[in-house]
């Protein structure tokens, strides 16, 4: 046959004169297609052949049917190494955007239905609770306590975020809180300080799984700034409380870095003009703080005022935002605490579990942690700031030279430290005062023994 008057030519689905020999196929397609629609299973139609054979042909004959019987129809290509779901996703939003009749605007709001249990971010960056869909539009209710009337056709043709959704996992929200420190302090520094912070205590609102971390994301450009950017990352639990979750990490950062005795940066370009107090005065008033707050120590009162001087230069500023854990059960630190303002509470891990009970309140003045900078013995429970906390704090060094030099003060400190431990014993063993007196006495050998062996003085005890 001359090839160009062949009219059964191949081309790439163009439609032939007349489809001959595929009745069959087109009939098991007709019974397969009535079924579905009726909600009855039928068998699958997969066709396979060589290029040219007609299988575009028979699929856009096979779309002509559905159509005729009232449906919409999508052709999809599919390549080898694509993403099926969202070649599908994008088929069918092309499909539902332009109906409009109320059977099909039905079918849409069932199909929506399913973001009522969401919260959304709308391509705008508005974010909202899905609180009603109707067959043209569906109202969203924003954390500004506004509502927002969003067109179906909007929500099907637009990507939509839904946020703190991830399948097997529970609900919550990435966020970031910035902040930044000059060059004179490295990263590392800054990272470890601020982590230690964020992990001294839960935080409200913050997932602990996975854990709020800590990066230097980058430096600054082109001389603009004189610092390097820094941000906590946290995962929110409470999408609706996201500006106070991200105010308590802020709190947490500033604690933090003032404990570290590291500011914050203030831009470069910024001039600050102030009358300063002259460094002697200011060193002056520092110093008296710190006597004023060692006055309040029971544990120092056996000192001379220049032994109490020498303390007061050793002291170093602590600030605590509410919720850190300044102390905690089980670890070793040589630091006692001098509470000058705020309120913690002391809270005892029941049977060595992460569970705790709340045993005690302290607020300022007040101090706590002798035992640990004066024995070396582990802390007895955690300590909680209740409220945004100021304490100076006293290692061990600070002591160290004084008791060298007087031994002897070591025997006034122990009745100190055994009349504390014995009190605390009876409330919490219901002693009466008989079993306090023998147990102070007995405190006082044992405290004094365990202060000599700690400091390294000459042990005048024999247990």
């Amino acid at each position: 046959m001359d090839e160009l008057a062949n009219p059964f030519r191949p081309g790439a689905g163009t439609p032939p004169p007349a489809l001959t020999g595929r009745d069959e196929l087109i009939n098991r397609f007709g019974v397969a297609f009535r079924r579905a629609a009726a909600g009855r299973p039928g068998k699958s139609l997969l066709m396979i052949g060589l290029r040219g054979a007609g299988k575009t042909v028979l699929l856009n004959r096979f779309a002509e049917i559905a159509e005729q019987e009232g449906f919409r129809v999508g052709l999809i290509e599919a390549p080898e190494h694509g993403h099926f779901p969202s070649l599908l996703a994008a088929r069918l939003r092309r499909i539902l955007i332009p109906l409009s009749s109320n059977v099909v605007s039905t079918a849409v709001t069932r199909a929506l239905r399913v973001l009522k249990t969401f919260t959304l971010q709308l391509p705008d960056g508005t974010q909202g609770k899905v609180m009603a869909i109707r067959w043209r539009h569906t109202v969203i209710e924003t954390r500004n306590w506004d509502t927002v009337v969003v067109p179906n056709a909007n929500l099907l043709s637009q990507n939509i975020v839904i946020l703190g959704k991830r399948a097997g996992k529970h609900l919550q929200h990435r966020m970031w809180v910035y902040f930044n420190v000059d060059y004179r302090f490295s990263p590392t520094r800054v990272i470890e300080a601020v982590t230690a912070a964020l992990m001294a205590g839960p935080i409200d609102g913050v997932a602990a799984d996975p854990p709020p971390n800590v990066i230097c994301y980058d430096f600054a450009k082109d001389g603009r700034d004189s610092f390097g950017y820094y941000a906590v990352r946290y995962w929110l639990t409470d999408l609706a409380n996201d500006d106070p979750t991200s105010s308590r990490i802020r709190a947490r950062v500033y604690s933090a870095l003032k404990r570290a005795d590291i500011p914050l940066a203030r831009p470069s370009r910024t001039l600050f003009v102030s009358a300063d107090e002259a460094e002697p005065e200011r060193d002056k008033r520092h110093l008296e703080q710190r006597l004023r707050a060692i006055d309040g120590v029971e544990l120092f009162q056996p000192l001379t005022p220049e032994e109490r001087k020498f303390i007061a230069l050793h002291l170093q500023h602590a600030p605590f935002a509410v919720g850190e854990t300044v102390t905690r059960q089980g670890a070793v630190a040589h630091w006692l605490y001098i509470l000058t303002s705020g309120k913690v509470e002391v809270r005892r891990h029941i049977d060595g579990g992460p569970e705790t009970k709340v045993v005690a309140h302290l607020e300022a003045p007040g101090f706590f942690g002798e035992m640990g900078m004066m024995t070396g013995e582990p802390r007895r429970a955690d300590i909680v700031a209740v409220t945004e906390v100021e304490c100076y704090r006293l290692d061990k060094t600070g002591l160290q030279e004084i008791l060298h030099e007087r031994p002897e003060v070591a025997g006034e400190l122990s009745r100190t430290l055994a009349k504390r431990d014995v009190e605390l014993a009876a409330v919490l063993e219901n002693l009466d005062e008989e079993a306090q007196r023998a147990r102070r006495a007995h405190a006082e050998v044992t405290m004094l023994d365990r202060i000599q062996t700690f400091f390294g003085l000459e042990r005048t005890t024999q247990l």
